[in-house]
């Protein structure tokens, strides 16, 4: 598409312009100020009919040049494919021009920094005509000649989508520098291993290998014997706690019996004078 003409009347810094654009590339300058972007959202408008500026339509009059004594913003773009037109602050648009997905970011290229990763990579690819499926990324891996081992591996992941891909490939790589670790005793880097010298090897003899794995056996039951002998252990543990809590509780039980005791020969006493002045009074009566 190829704008041909260009008329803008009361439109934000812009009181009237009117452009015939005859050359393959027309260059816009002037100072801070001038109208350079308004231009260009004069252009977006007539031809996507949306503001960057104004996101409702009932605030179209804030685009409109108030410095004359007309309020009415007329915006109008020919094209080889058709030509745009909007009146502002009705914001009427109307457009002969049919806009490709990628129209809006050749117009404004603030809104291709404002997608997603996910979202660049797929407009990207789209752009380019690449189909990215998993079984295409197969059939050139197979193409290279990659490894079949490290391919059955990855197609999977590709079925699960790029985004799990790479979660699972950086998962990886830290498992493998915690293995390196482990083994090394140092961070994982790219410059490691300069200084190391290959460690002799020595001949083993069989029965130092069958002594080896007489060793190993013995140890190994040995600590089949040790989990079992604390296995005991925990078990006794657990019937002296419970042994403890058992005798806690009697000894409570027997402090309270002896205070029953108390209180019921302090009762039978107390009864015992009563019955006596009981006695006292029948008597007297």
């Amino acid at each position: 598409m190829k704008i041909q003409t260009l008329s803008i009347k009361n439109f934000l810094g812009i009181k009237n312009v009117e452009v015939s654009l005859d050359t393959p590339v027309t260059l816009i300058a002037g100072k801070n100020g001038s109208g350079k972007s308004s231009i260009q959202e004069a252009i977006r408008m007539a031809i996507l009919g949306e503001s960057e500026r104004v996101v409702h339509k009932k605030n179209y009059d804030l685009l409109v040049n108030d410095a004359g004594d007309v309020n009415i913003g007329v915006i109008s773009v020919g094209t080889d494919c058709g030509n745009g037109t909007i009146t502002l602050p009705k914001g009427m648009h109307g457009s002969q021009i049919e806009v490709s997905p990628v129209l809006p970011f050749v117009l404004d290229a603030s809104r291709f920094a404002g997608l997603k990763e996910p979202e660049r990579r797929s407009f990207l690819l789209g752009l380019a005509g690449v189909d990215m499926d998993p079984k295409e990324v197969e059939s050139r891996l197979i193409y290279r000649n990659l490894n079949k081992d490290k391919l059955s591996n990855i197609i999977p992941l590709l079925r699960a989508g790029f985004d799990t891909a790479h979660k699972e490939a950086k998962e990886k790589a830290t498992e493998s520098k915690g293995a390196w670790r482990a083994v090394t005793g140092e961070n994982y880097g790219d410059k490691k291993a300069a200084d190391w010298q290959s460690a002799s090897s020595e001949a083993v003899s069989e029965g130092a290998i069958l002594q080896a794995e007489q060793n190993l056996e013995l140890a190994e039951k040995k600590h089949s014997d040790d989990q079992n002998y604390l296995t005991e252990l925990k078990t006794l543990k657990k019937a002296h706690a419970e042994h403890i809590e058992q005798n806690k509780t009697l000894s409570e039980r027997a402090g309270m019996l002896e205070r029953i005791k108390a209180k019921l020969a302090s009762d039978e006493a107390e009864l015992a004078q009563w019955n006596i002045g009981i006695d006292a009074l029948q008597v007297a009566n």
